[in-house]
């Protein structure tokens, strides 16, 4: 049902929520079963990126991540999404002909209200816990030196506080986490 009025009264369906709680597997199984158009905010502007990856880390990456606090890295990363990233949002939003799904963590919901209606918005969480063992996981901790552990550490940090951040910022708004039961993937 939810699907379906989807697929007929919204043309945007926006994911948020912090890094590595599943927005991209979900868009992409949204996109295959709806038809709609995938677009991560990743690729709008990434702040400052993932302290790991095949190469390493470049030196402004290592800069924020050794020399910024968690909270500062906070304020910094909501500064870009609001400043920079939104704007994105908004023309790409603008553009899009047919259903879009865009996904990211820039989606924050002081802006996303901000939106005509015509739109199905929801945000994702996940235990601590849980999103501390896939960024490990995902980031070879284990194979880090203490370097490289330590900017994971870091990024793990930040990906918790923006998920306490978030989670309070919707509950200021009368909005509870979570996908919608029809639009969850097996």
């Amino acid at each position: 049902m939810i699907l379906a009025r989807t697929r007929m009264a919204s043309r945007l369906v926006l994911i948020g929520g912090t890094s590595h709680v599943g927005k991209s597997t979900l868009a992409r199984e949204l996109g295959r079963r709806l038809g709609g158009t995938v677009l991560s905010t990743d690729h709008l502007g990434r702040h400052p990126g993932r302290p790991w990856g095949p190469a390493a880390a470049r030196p402004h990456v290592v800069d924020y991540y050794t020399r910024l606090t968690t909270q500062e890295q906070l304020v910094d990363v909501l500064r870009h999404y609001r400043d920079v990233i939104w704007p994105a949002v908004l023309s790409a939003a603008g553009s899009a002909s047919g259903l879009l799904i865009l996904e990211g963590s820039a989606l924050l919901p002081e802006l996303v209200e901000t939106l005509e209606p015509g739109r199905e918005a929801f945000w994702m969480v996940e235990p601590d816990d849980v999103l501390s063992a896939r960024i490990r996981d995902g980031s070879g901790y284990e194979d880090q030196d203490a370097r490289g552990r330590a900017l994971v550490d870091s990024f793990v940090a930040r990906t918790l506080a923006y998920q306490t951040w978030l989670q309070r910022s919707l509950a200021e708004r009368g909005l509870r986490p979570g996908v919608p039961p029809a639009l969850k993937v097996p």
